[in-house]
């Protein structure tokens, strides 16, 4: 507790302590040679739901004059509702404030009484913050004067035995509160589905390795529907963010080994099309590349000439979230 000696100009001392209490975390008000503070306190978001400041009081009095004598402690408490929104943090008193902490206690004909004035923030400040500004004097009994909290302006009455015994003290005590507001999290994306739906790009002949103008031109019509229907996929897949996925299949014709070398020398093809200047013309694009070889193939002979394929794809998931960190910045 902050010490004053020889307060209101009589002998002896005042002691006043507060601390503050941010939710369940309570810390004491560090005064300093006038008395007043002014804390700053860090805390998260939505974390607590009110805000507080509880004073305390002690006082050994005496007045030269006359030899009247007075000690005694009182406390008392400022309590505020915490809410959040889009605006900001809004400091709200709860109820009528301040007050009394347990009971008042004194002895002899000097009393100490206090007037406590309250503030907080408006809604939606940058630095919400609550204060209390507390007026304390010492009177006398015989004047009306009683110990601890007024409900209304502090009155002393006449100067104790002519001297200046009636002198109020004044401490301020401001809290200011940090809590940074979280990023908005923008909605998730909604990817049509047809854009996630894979796109087979076929190879028409046995040994076909590259791409016929008409595989071309379907591979074309696949990445031009991206960037046409939705941009910012098409920005993530050229970023490197989301991978292609480009699986290749083979007929079931051929031997085992033959029809690997053809799969992959096929998904190779298409990867270096995409690459080009035509297409997302990005040296990051990254892949996920499976090549089947014939194990996956449906059906015998050449006429299944579907099996000879590469199928190129986006993951919808990994798609959205990169799409959404890209709204919201990293």
């Amino acid at each position: 507790m902050k010490k004053i000696d020889s307060p209101f100009g009589l002998l002896g001392n005042l002691k006043i302590g507060a601390v503050y209490a941010v939710g369940d975390s309570v810390d004491a008000f560090h005064m300093d040679s006038s008395g007043n503070a002014d804390e700053t306190q860090r805390a998260d978001w939505e974390s607590f739901g009110s805000v507080s400041i509880s004073v305390a009081v002690e006082y050994e009095l005496i007045n030269p004059i006359g030899m009247a004598k007075g000690e005694g402690k009182f406390g008392f408490k400022a309590l505020w509702k915490a809410s959040f929104s889009d605006d900001g943090i809004e400091l709200a008193r709860d109820g009528v404030q301040p007050k009394m902490l347990g009971t008042s206690k004194s002895d002899g004909s000097i009393v100490v009484a206090a007037h406590a004035d309250l503030a907080e923030s408006r809604a939606g400040s940058k630095k919400p913050f609550v204060e209390m500004v507390i007026s304390i004097g010492a009177g006398s009994e015989a004047e009306g004067v009683q110990v601890g909290l007024q409900a209304g302006p502090l009155s002393l009455g006449l100067p104790l035995g002519g001297s200046k015994g009636s002198a109020q003290r004044e401490f301020t005590l401001k809290l200011t509160l940090l809590a940074e507001q979280p990023r908005r999290q923008a909605a998730p994306p909604k990817i049509p589905a047809s854009l996630l739906e894979p796109a087979p790009i076929l190879f028409e002949d046995e040994d076909q390795d590259t791409l016929s103008r008409q595989s071309t031109r379907e591979l074309h019509d696949w990445v031009s529907k991206i960037k046409d229907q939705f941009p910012q996929l098409s920005a993530v897949i050229a970023l490197g963010e989301v991978p292609i996925q480009v699986q290749a299949f083979a007929s079931t014709t051929g031997s085992k080994g033959y029809n690997k070398k053809e799969t992959d020398q096929r998904a190779e093809a298409v990867k270096r099309v995409l690459k080009s200047s035509q297409y997302f013309n990005s040296s990051k694009l990254a892949f996920d590349t499976k090549s089947h070889g014939k194990a996956l193939a449906e059906g015998k002979g050449p006429k299944h000439g579907f099996n000879r394929r590469v199928e190129v794809k986006i993951d919808g998931a990994k798609a959205t979230r990169s799409i959404q960190q890209l709204i919201i910045g990293r």
